[in-house]
């Protein structure tokens, strides 16, 4: 891939296994509700996420929805990269690209807090989530659309860093990732973790520049192509 000067990288299920947070926060809930949880395929089904979103799923008294911004604020400590993303990223830092954290989610500080305690910091020059997004009120900002978030945040992102848009490369897990970056004409990197391979007909639906299997798969790709003459 040449001519590529910065990456803008979604964060959960595509750096970030947020898997154990998930299933954590929901447990908790269940845990102070007293009630019986179900199974960990079924917490981690995109049925249920998707249940959450809607607003109808309910544990006890609790709307699940209304808490979920709790997930990344209050348990990134159980995050965790995916596997070999850590040398990735040192990988491609060494290779001079300017790298930036971009999530249609919630929480900044705690991301930023995690990358540090990663030993990565030097590897973003800017990381940004929903809470960015002022005139959001704090657990609404699913209402506007996780597209619209997405665009907002990105138009924010490729004005910080000062290159043209087809310089840029946009890697996520979801469908909007992919349509955010093509909004702007990005170069797009669809990865199959996190979301992906649950929506990997609609992300290849999108043409994205490349699939891969996860964000690591990213060094063959970019130094790779780099040296290409």
């Amino acid at each position: 891939m040449k001519d590529l000067k910065a990456i803008v990288f979604d964060r959960d299920g595509t750096l970030l296994d947020y898997s154990d947070m998930f299933l954590t926060f929901i447990l908790d809930i269940h845990k102070s509700e007293g009630v019986m949880p179900p199974g960990t395929e079924t917490i981690l089904s995109l049925e249920y996420w998707q249940e959450i979103i809607s607003g109808k799923l309910l544990i006890g008294s609790v709307t699940v929805r209304e808490h979920i911004d709790a997930i990344p604020r209050s348990y990134m400590r159980l995050g965790k990269f995916y596997p070999r993303i850590r040398e990735t990223l040192q990988m491609l830092q060494q290779a001079g690209l300017n790298m930036t954290i971009l999530s249609g989610w919630v929480g900044t500080e705690a991301t930023q807090n995690f990358i540090v305690q990663q030993g990565l910091r030097e590897c973003f020059s800017l990381i940004v989530t929903c809470d960015e997004l002022e005139e959001l009120k704090i657990a609404d900002h699913q209402s506007i659309g996780y597209l619209s978030a997405k665009k907002q945040l990105l138009n924010k992102t490729i004005q910080f860093l000062g290159v043209n848009p087809d310089e840029i490369l946009v890697v996520g897990d979801s469908p909007e990732d992919i349509e955010a970056g093509k909004s702007f004409n990005t170069k797009t990197a669809a990865v199959l973790t996190g979301s992906g391979h649950r929506v990997q007909d609609k992300l290849e639906s999108l043409k994205p520049d490349a699939i891969l299997p996860t964000a690591a798969d990213l060094v063959n790709l970019v130094t790779f192509g780099k040296q290409q003459p």
